[in-house]
């Protein structure tokens, strides 16, 4: 009996210093987990799949732009197809988990196509992070400017969209323009891209085609194919003419096979504000 009320007597003050303990380690392990997620621009901490893998392995920040890159994106979906292993459909899971950096490049048809385009993108979590308006521009000078390696180092994106070839509807130098396509793609092929045909007012003479071709059938949309309302001028779409033609980008996105973005209708009070534009001239800056 006495070494019962011994035991009894000692157990009580460690009892309640294993509660004490507990309620310790309780307290540190919520503060831990609640410092241990940073929240990027544009991703919703909702995002539990992101979070929990955050957790697990950091994602890196660049200098001066909080984004994730490639290795770290792959990192993610080879992380993710673990947990679930139900799809091996990557694509699927770019489109899901990840909220992109946008990039628009082009000749003057990116100075409509860049409103509706940064709608979409602020409904749909993903952020417009630069637009390079060069109006006149041709293939020529996307291909053979030092300028276009060092705005998408700049910019750092993680997606990249292409509106050109309006200002190349009566070219007829195939070879020349296939060649030019072929060097401009290279500078930006290591990032998903969505190649956008020229709009144009009248069939062209093949440009399309060299896009098509160079961009591969499943990056390109050929925009010739819709029927735009016209501005003034007779060969830039109008307002509307904008919306439209991104309306149908954007159904295209969302069903394309590879590199799919999500790009659902935004609602008409969306804003359109967000995204740095750089306006070139090619009449008066060629860029090589």
């Amino acid at each position: 009996m006495s070494n019962f009320n011994t035991f009894g007597t000692l157990s009580k003050p460690l009892l309640i210093t294993g509660i004490i303990l507990s309620l310790c380690g309780s307290c540190f392990m919520y503060f831990f987990n609640q410092s241990s997620w940073t929240a990027l621009p544009g991703l919703k901490t909702s995002h539990s799949k992101l979070k929990k893998f955050n957790a697990v392995k950091p994602i890196s920040f660049y200098k001066n732009h909080t984004v994730l890159d490639s290795l770290k994106t792959l990192q993610f979906i080879k992380w993710q197809l673990r947990q679930f292993n139900q799809n091996t459909d990557t694509t699927l899971i770019l489109n899901d988990s990840v909220h992109h950096r946008i990039l628009l490049m082009g000749d003057s048809e990116v100075g409509g196509f860049k409103f509706p385009l940064s709608r979409y993108c602020n409904y749909n979590g993903h952020k417009l992070v630069g637009v390079i308006e060069w109006n006149c521009a041709t293939v020529f000078n996307y291909a053979y400017a030092d300028t276009i390696e060092a705005l998408i180092s700049r910019f750092k994106p993680t997606y990249v969209f292409i509106v050109l070839g309006l200002n190349e509807v009566y070219a007829r130098d195939i070879s020349a323009r296939t060649k030019a396509a072929t060097i401009f793609k290279k500078k930006f092929e290591h990032l998903p891209f969505a190649w956008i045909g020229p709009a144009s007012w009248i069939p062209d003479y093949g440009i399309s085609d060299v896009y098509l071709n160079i961009a591969g059938s499943d990056n390109f949309f050929p925009s010739k194919l819709l029927n735009l309302p016209r501005a003034s001028d007779n060969r830039h779409p109008n307002n509307r003419g904008y919306e439209i033609w991104m309306d149908s980008v954007a159904h295209w996105m969302n069903k394309r096979m590879q590199w799919k973005l999500q790009l659902n209708r935004p609602l008409s009070k969306t804003s359109s504000n967000g995204f740095s534009t750089i306006i070139l001239n090619a009449a008066k800056y060629r860029g090589y």
